[in-house]
């Protein structure tokens, strides 16, 4: 557990006389929790215990990006410096949530992850940003699709969250200040976000969100975190290794955001000879996509596999993308969807298998 490491509060905001604990047993924590036990536990009574123990980890933890210059995500490596992304806060306030005995979830938009806690019986929501207080609020508003409640199985839920509506109902002084500062809630920021027009602005506010059950979700991140770090210091056999526990619950399938990283190593990996390696990484992508009908996305695994194909010399893997593009044709034909986009792959990949691998 990474809160097993952690002393709170963090060393700069000790004050003289006041003597450091550990987190899991410091004095603030068993007060967050006795004050709860002896509550009626109703929604608003977990939302008030859940604030005030994110609270205890922000002041026990400094929000600092990774960087490739950091060493890998542990919770060595943040006990030691007292600092860590948004991701660690989400691991650590999960843990001490966890503690206090507070049911919650542990959620990713735009690369961005967070906690949420739902009242199954109103279906409000609320969101925890750890590390920044003016994001402790009710974002009901924000959230589209099937209560979590609902949704609770082996890969996690999906859903639509409204960044701008995030946005609206935070509670910053300087709204356009923290969208600047915060991208993750929008992919349209800037100084002229206001002027773009409604529907543009929620088109572009519109977040695909996968939420997980805490334990899932605090070693996905850990998993997602050093995956990404590891593409970043471009080393991709790493990457490979923490890749390779995503199966099914790859969080970032929003299509804005390009599967940057997963594409990235399975080129680097078929560069390097390791198709195999590859592969395996295509089908946790291809296991992870199901949430979605993105034309964009649902092309990749099959644009992977002729790439891979090519470059690797084998027939069959070319052999494989012809025949999901066919599946793929045979399916939105059957939907009335457009099917130009995939046929030009299809006749593309007919031509390289031909002109490749004919004698």
């Amino acid at each position: 557990m990474y809160a097993d490491h952690l002393i709170t509060p963090r060393p700069e905001m000790i004050k003289a006389g006041v003597a450091p604990e550990a987190l899991l047993e410091s004095t603030r924590l068993r007060t967050i929790k006795a004050a709860y036990e002896t509550s009626d536990q109703t929604y608003d009574d977990r939302v008030e215990a859940a604030y005030a123990t994110a609270n205890l980890v922000r002041q026990t933890l400094r929000f600092e990006p990774h960087t490739p210059l950091h060493p890998p995500f542990s919770p060595e490596a943040i006990a030691e410096t007292h600092r860590t992304n948004c991701h660690g806060h989400s691991i650590v306030a999960s843990e001490c949530l966890d503690a206090v005995g507070i049911n919650h979830w542990i959620s990713f938009a735009n690369q961005h992850s967070f906690l949420l806690l739902e009242d199954e019986g109103s279906h409000r929501v609320n969101l925890i940003d750890t590390a920044v207080k003016p994001l402790y609020i009710d974002i009901t508003p924000a959230f589209g699709g099937t209560p979590l409640a609902d949704q609770d199985n082996e890969y996690g839920a999906v859903n639509r969250l409204r960044g701008d509506i995030v946005l609206g109902r935070s509670h910053f002084p300087d709204k356009e200040q923290a969208l600047a500062e915060r991208p993750w809630m929008s992919f349209t920021v800037g100084r002229d976000y206001r002027f773009k027009g409604e529907a543009a602005v929620r088109q572009a506010s519109t977040l695909v969100m996968r939420s997980y059950r805490p334990e899932q979700g605090r070693a996905l991140l850990e998993s997602y975190a050093n995956f990404t770090h590891a593409v970043t210091r471009k080393d991709f056999s790493t990457a490979h290794q923490a890749f390779s526990t995503l199966d099914g619950v790859y969080p970032d399938i929003d299509r804005r955001n390009r599967l940057y990283g997963p594409t990235q190593l399975v080129r680097e990996l078929a560069h390097a000879g390791n198709v195999a390696m590859a592969l395996d990484d295509i089908r946790i992508v291809e296991e992870s996509l199901w949430p979605t009908q993105d034309l964009v996305l649902r092309l990749w695994p099959a644009d992977q596999r002729r790439r891979l194909g090519i470059l690797a010399g084998k027939a069959d893997l070319l052999d494989d993308a012809i025949e999901a593009y066919e599946a793929m044709i045979e399916e939105r034909a059957r939907q009335k969807k457009s099917t130009a986009a995939v046929r030009g792959r299809l006749r593309k990949t007919q031509d390289q298998r031909k002109r490749l691998f004919t004698p």
